[in-house]
């Protein structure tokens, strides 16, 4: 801490006048010294250059990441890189994930977090909210955490313009909770002296989920048609119907019906050679050699049961396996 305190010895100062005033320009550059060192944050405009260069990269990074989700992560970067190279856009991003649990909502969304900021969730420019843990369902309530909201999404206005706001598991939130969000999402040039058409929505939901598995498993199966070939316009008006009317965040929401929400990107359950995938970047994270991918894969539930093609939980227990067969193969070398 040496190289921080200014003393006496350090200066040759003149003892006059002026002695006061010297003071105090010292004690002010010390203080600016220690604000810029410990309290600078990166700037919160998206280095859109990087992104432009850097494009190719970023798509591998999502498709290495993000297992069986071709339409998720077509759509989601090719909306979120129109969106931060547009200069002035009409209005507000707003993208709604939807499909089972373990299909990669959460990862793609932390992927997203990471390439836009530095630090990703950990950003002051990202901020998330898990609905049962920040939007108590309770009516008496209700106002409450609209102020919650709107307290931090014009925070957020104030401090950067190209914030991003995820909101998880929102088939658990109040319904009429998010429609506080409504006129920052809309094509209004400002609200209340500011500018929020450049920020980024994002509502991640299990809402809709079997209507997705339902309607995959009929284009794959019964017509026939190639998984990679189905596309984001097979879902939207399927999903937008199934989020509107089932219990949650979305039920009746005015961002549905004022057509606000940008894309609904269905996340397709995923079948067992995607669950091989998750297991094997597991593996290989954690540097585990004697653990096989396929064996994690058959240790999962897989449905409809008369034709077991989609795993039920998707990959979201494949860590809980990998815990299971490392205890297992440690037992044996005791």
């Amino acid at each position: 801490m040496e190289d921080r305190i200014l003393t006496m010895r350090n200066f040759n100062l003149p003892f006059g006048r002026n002695t006061v005033a010297t003071l105090v320009a010292l004690a002010v550059a010390a203080f600016a010294i220690d604000y810029v060192k410990f309290n600078w944050d990166p700037p919160c405009n998206v280095d859109i250059n990087e992104w432009k260069t850097k494009w190719q990269t970023i798509e591998r990074n999502f498709s290495n990441e993000v297992f069986g989700q071709h339409i998720a992560v077509e759509t989601a970067l090719n909306a979120i890189y129109a969106h931060i190279t547009n200069p002035t856009p009409k209005k507000a991003l707003v993208l709604a994930f939807h499909g089972n649990v373990g299909s990669g909502k959460t990862h793609m969304s932390q992927l997203i977090a990471e390439h836009l900021f530095e630090g990703g969730f950990s950003s002051r420019y990202v901020h998330s909210f898990i609905g049962p843990k920040h939007f108590i369902k309770d009516a008496k309530r209700l106002r409450e955490n609209e102020a919650v909201l709107l307290e931090s999404l014009e925070k957020a206005g104030k401090t950067c313009g190209h914030s991003v706001f995820i909101f998880d598991e929102v088939d658990k939130m109040p319904g009429e909770i998010l429609d506080v969000l409504v006129p920052y999402m809309d094509h209004y040039k400002q609200v209340d002296g500011r500018d929020y058409r450049k920020m980024i929505f994002i509502f991640l939901s299990n809402t809709g989920s079997e209507a997705i598995r339902d309607l995959t498993y009929k284009y794959i199966k019964t017509a026939g048609r190639r998984r990679e070939d189905v596309t984001i316009f097979d879902f939207q008006e399927l999903i937008a119907k199934d989020a509107f009317v089932e219990t949650g965040g979305l039920k009746n929401a005015k961002m549905i019906q004022q057509r606000l929400v940008s894309f609904y990107v269905p996340f397709l359950p995923l079948e067992k050679k995607h669950v091989v995938m998750c297991a094997a970047r597991e593996i290989y994270r954690r540097r585990i050699l004697f653990v096989q991918p396929d064996e994690i894969a058959s240790k999962i539930q897989y449905s409809p049961r008369d034709d077991p093609v989609f795993a039920e939980d998707g990959c979201k227990s494949v860590p809980t396996y990998v815990d299971f067969f490392l205890r297992k193969a440690d037992s044996l070398f005791k």
